[in-house]
């Protein structure tokens, strides 16, 4: 719900966003662990932060942690709830996602005090 409708959100286009925070993400690439650059040569030429905003996004995204999972997960078929539950869903994130802007706001002023 935050990716797809970002520009309520942010004042920076989301594919401008993803694209500092990939390059952000990359700045500490001498300190990151070996299977997360891996992960960033798929997950950067393949946009992945900027395709969370679309369903078929979602999808491919569950759908690999789902091949990669030890266990059978099905994890892959929870975009079908999405779907049929799409606007309930949207609901909700609106009314957390306020309150998470407030806890993460309060949070930082605690830790620049």
């Amino acid at each position: 719900m935050l990716a797809k409708n970002w520009d309520q959100y942010h004042a920076t286009p989301l594919d401008l966003y993803t694209q500092q925070t990939y390059q952000t993400i990359l700045s500490f690439e001498p300190i990151l662990p070996e299977h997360v650059k891996y992960m960033l040569q798929h997950m950067i030429p393949g946009n992945w932060l900027l395709n969370y905003a679309h369903v078929e996004g979602i999808h491919r995204a569950l759908s690999g942690m789902a091949r990669r999972s030890k266990y059978e997960s099905k994890m892959e078929l929870a975009v079908n709830d999405l779907q049929k539950n799409y606007d309930s869903f949207t609901k909700e994130f609106e009314i957390f996602f306020p309150d998470l802007q407030q806890h993460a706001d309060s949070w930082l002023k605690q830790s620049i005090e």
